[in-house]
């Protein structure tokens, strides 16, 4: 056995072990059998290229996997476990030549040695293979690049077109594949972008759907507060009516006739009866329809929490301009902000309208029982007198 394949077995057995010893399972593409393709690819490359001395090139393919298997430091961890095989086997290897050879895979520069394009064509042969998009995704995750499909699919095709391979043979073997592959990769990122597009309008289409929703709830509380205040309106309209109609005849005839108002007392019976239902349904009538303005103070930690709303003028009044407006400011930025405030507004204003409508409820069923009491009891008493009478 000669000395240069005896070296490449120490340096496999070495790599295999490592390999063993840091193995992380989310390594995916930068495996060990993907190492030992890589340097079986660079080897059928250098033989076809009639690259004499592939010694140096060989160990660069074996060593340079090796950064992505200690995530923490991958540059260093490379170069150290170059130079701990190299001292260990007291090899006569020009490390810094090897290291260099590994930094130009990322070099995209013409002026390259035989043995840097065979390493460079080697590496990049995926892209000239039919499992090109498998190995697409698993590398950019292995590389923790992962943007975007969209974005990984755009700056990959933008890569693939300004790339060359070096060497004769890389052009004569994957050339034609990388531009199907280019071709194959536009399709696919085009779909995603038809298919981000479509999900856009879709949530355009669902926020002017709850914009709708909520401007209609706010419609409707405004209409429902509106019709509240015309019915406490008109009991306060008719029972101030029935209240000056009673006053002025009672004063009336107190002041101008001796025997009163009725010429019998048991008559004013149905009248007080009417009198302080009619006052008691006004009452409940003006609680419904005077404004109520809160007097809460609200701060950043209530708005935080959404038990207030910054929308809701009887909030506001209480805080600085300055805080408001950086309130508003936020809406601009974050949407669920916004909703969630108004969503407490709404919740707030069906609290009101609860109030109101209990309120002109309980105003409308005094006024008519009282008004039922009154007629019954003057009915009777009428009824009663006037066969007691004859």
């Amino acid at each position: 056995m000669t000395a240069q394949p005896k070296i490449i077995n120490q340096a496999i057995d070495f790599v295999t072990e490592l390999y063993r010893s840091t193995h992380n399972k989310e390594v995916v593409y930068y495996t060990l059998p993907n190492t030992l393709a890589f340097h079986s690819e660079a080897m059928e490359i250098a033989e076809q290229e009639e690259l004499k001395d592939t010694l140096h090139l060989e160990i660069a393919t074996l060593f340079f996997h090796t950064q992505f298997w200690n995530k923490k430091n991958p540059e260093d961890s490379r170069n150290t476990h170059l130079h701990e095989f190299i001292e260990t086997h007291k090899t006569k290897l020009d490390e810094q030549k090897i290291i260099t050879l590994m930094d130009s895979i990322h070099n995209n520069s013409e002026g390259k040695t035989l043995e840097e394009s065979i390493l460079y064509d080697a590496h990049y042969s995926y892209l000239g293979k039919k499992n090109f998009t498998r190995n697409l995704y698993l590398k950019a995750k292995d590389e923790d690049n992962q943007p975007s499909v969209i974005e990984l699919h755009q700056k990959k095709i933008r890569f693939m077109i300004d790339h060359n391979y070096r060497t004769s043979y890389a052009i004569r073997e994957f050339a034609e594949r990388k531009s199907k592959n280019i071709y194959k990769l536009q399709t696919i990122a085009d779909k995603w972008i038809s298919k981000k597009n479509k999900d856009k309008r879709k949530d355009r289409k669902l926020g002017r759907g709850i914009d709708t929703m909520y401007k209609s709830i706010y419609r409707n509380h405004i209409n429902l507060s509106a019709i509240a205040d015309g019915k406490a309106n008109l009991i306060i309209s008719v029972n101030t009516i029935i209240l000056s109609v009673i006053i002025t005849l009672a004063g009336t005839g107190y002041t101008f006739f001796e025997t009163g108002f009725f010429k019998y007392a048991r008559f004013t019976v149905p009248v007080i009866i009417l009198l302080i239902c009619s006052l008691t349904a006004v009452i409940f009538a003006i609680l419904s329809a005077r404004p109520n303005v809160t007097k809460k103070r609200v701060n950043r930690e209530r708005l935080l929490a959404k038990k207030s709303s910054i929308l809701f003028f009887g909030n506001f009044a209480t805080v600085e301009l300055q805080d408001f407006v950086r309130e508003m400011g936020v809406f601009r930025q974050e949407q669920t902000r916004l909703y969630d405030s108004m969503s407490v507004d709404i919740y707030q204003l069906g609290i009101v309208l609860h109030r109101k409508y209990r309120l002109v409820q309980i105003s409308y069923n005094v006024f008519m029982i009282g008004l039922a009491v009154s007629v019954l009891s003057f009915l009777g008493i009428f009824i009663y007198s006037e066969f007691h009478i004859q």
